[in-house]
C-alpha cells in the first residue's frame, strides 16, 4: 500500500466493486500456488531423506497372492508355547534334545481320537467331510515332514528312524509335535488353493476345532521331556531319541551276537531290562 493523490482514486459505485473482486481473486491464486510450491518441496525433501524400507527376501519369494482367500488359523497361547519349548530343546539347548520315536500317540493316533470324539457330536454328512479333511491333512503330513517340518538336527534322527522302518509312514511314527509345525505352514499355503470363500469358512472351523481339541488334550497329546540323540550306529540301534530299543547298551548287543551260553543271555536280558528302567527313570 502507498499513498495517493485522490484524484488517482476509482470512484465508489459498481466499476470499483468489480476490480476489487478482480484484484482480490488473484491475490488468492498467487496464495495458493505458493503453498503448493512449499509442500512440494517438503515431499521431495522427505522422499530423499526417508530410508529404503527392508526387504525380507523370504517373504518377498514365498509370499502368497493378495488376491486368494486368506485361511486364517489363530494358534491358542498353550500351542503357541508348546512350539516355543519345541524349538528351545532341539535348537538352543546343549546337547540338543530331541524327541523320542516311535511316538505315541502318533499323528494318526491323534486324528483317530479327535474323529472318535466329533463322531458323537456331528451329523453323519459333516462327520465324512472332516474325515476327508483330516485324511488329506495326514497324507500333506506324509509328504511335507522332511520337506519343511524337521530342523537341522532332527535329520540324522529321520534317516535312522526311516531306515529301520523303512514301509511304515511317518504319520505312524511321529506326533502332535511335528503335526502343530505343520498348521504355522497351512495359512500360506492354503492361501495359494484360491477355495471359495464357502470352502475357506468351513476349512477354518474344521480346523480350528482339531486346534482346539490338541489345546484340551495337550497333557496327554505331546511329550513332556526330550531326550538326547545318539545316531544310530551301524548294525546297532540308536540310543535316547530313536526309541525304547535304543536304551540297550552295546556290549549286551555284542553277548547277544555271539550266541552266548543260556546264562549269559539271561545276564543280557537282565542287563537290558536294567537299562531300560535307566531310562525311564531318566525321562
Amino acid at each position: 500500500d502507498k499513498w495517493v493523490h485522490a484524484s488517482l482514486m476509482m470512484a465508489e459505485g459498481p466499476e470499483a466493486e468489480k476490480y476489487a473482486k478482480k484484484l482480490a481473486d488473484a491475490e488468492k491464486k498467487r496464495e495458493e500456488a505458493k503453498v503448493k510450491a512449499r509442500a512440494g518441496e517438503k515431499e521431495a525433501a522427505g522422499q530423499s531423506r526417508r530410508k529404503k524400507p527392508r526387504i525380507d527376501v523370504g517373504r518377498a519369494l514365498e509370499a502368497a497372492d493378495e488376491t486368494a482367500p486368506q485361511i486364517k488359523l489363530p494358534l491358542p497361547f498353550t500351542l503357541k508355547k508348546q512350539l516355543v519349548d519345541d524349538w528351545e530343546s532341539i535348537s538352543q539347548m546343549d546337547p540338543h534334545m530331541l524327541v523320542t520315536l516311535p511316538r505315541k500317540p502318533t499323528v494318526s493316533d491323534v486324528i483317530s481320537e479327535f474323529l472318535e470324539f466329533k463322531a458323537k457330536r456331528t451329523s453323519t454328512a459333516k462327520q465324512q467331510h472332516l474325515t476327508e479333511l483330516l485324511e488329506g491333512l495326514r497324507i500333506y503330513f506324509d509328504n511335507s515332514l522332511p520337506v519343511i517340518l524337521l530342523y537341522p538336527q532332527e535329520r540324522q534322527q529321520f534317516a535312522d528312524i526311516t531306515k529301520q522302518h523303512p514301509d511304515v509312514p511317518v504319520s505312524k511314527i511321529y506326533g502332535a509335535e511335528h503335526l502343530l509345525r505343520l498348521f504355522t505352514k497351512l495359512p500360506h499355503v492354503l492361501g495359494k488353493a484360491r477355495l471359495a470363500s464357502v470352502e475357506s469358512a468351513q476349512l477354518q472351523t474344521n480346523l480350528g476345532e482339531f486346534l482346539k481339541y490338541l489345546q484340551k488334550n495337550h497333557a496327554t497329546i505331546f511329550l513332556k521331556n526330550y531326550e538326547e540323540y545318539t545316531p544310530l550306529a551301524e548294525g546297532g540301534e540308536a540310543s535316547g531319541g530313536g526309541g525304547a530299543a535304543g536304551a540297550s547298551s552295546s556290549g549286551n548287543g555284542k553277548e547277544a551276537s555271539e550266541g552266548g551260553e543260556g546264562k549269559d543271555s539271561e545276564d543280557g536280558a537282565e542287563d537290558e531290562e536294567a537299562d531300560g528302567m535307566d531310562t525311564e527313570e531318566a525321562a
